[in-house]
């Protein structure tokens, strides 16, 4: 019994806690990177990597404006077509491999299967 009353405490601490704390206090905000639809891969990555974030949303490019930065302004309207995270680009990249073949051969194999893959 004694077990169960201080189970009950801790979850309506926590339920107390999860309801008063607001999000604006978990962290200070901080500029978004916003990507444009035309941004390739390995800019995605270079502007991930840059910002040290794991996820950016992605919105419809302004006509034109392809080939120029990946951002796109986050005072700028836009359409906002989604979000990407590097989970997104590394489920993509090994959807490419043959992951069976891969389990067959030993890590410094797979790395060299990998790399070869990836300049090709």
């Amino acid at each position: 019994r004694y077990i169960s009353m201080k189970t009950e405490q801790h979850a309506s601490a926590v339920r107390q806690l999860l309801v008063s704390t607001r999000v604006s206090s978990l962290k200070p905000p901080a500029p978004v990177a916003v990507l444009k639809d035309t941004a390739t891969v390995e800019q995605l990555l270079e502007v991930l990597a840059d910002k040290k974030i794991m996820s950016a949303p992605v919105v419809v490019a302004p006509d034109g404006d392809a080939g120029q930065s990946p951002l796109l302004d986050a005072q700028t309207p836009a359409d906002i077509l989604g979000f990407i995270d590097i989970r997104d680009v590394l489920n993509s990249f090994l959807a490419e491999f043959d992951m069976a073949a891969l389990d067959e051969v030993k890590l410094l194999q797979r790395m060299r299967i990998l790399e070869e893959k990836g300049a090709a």
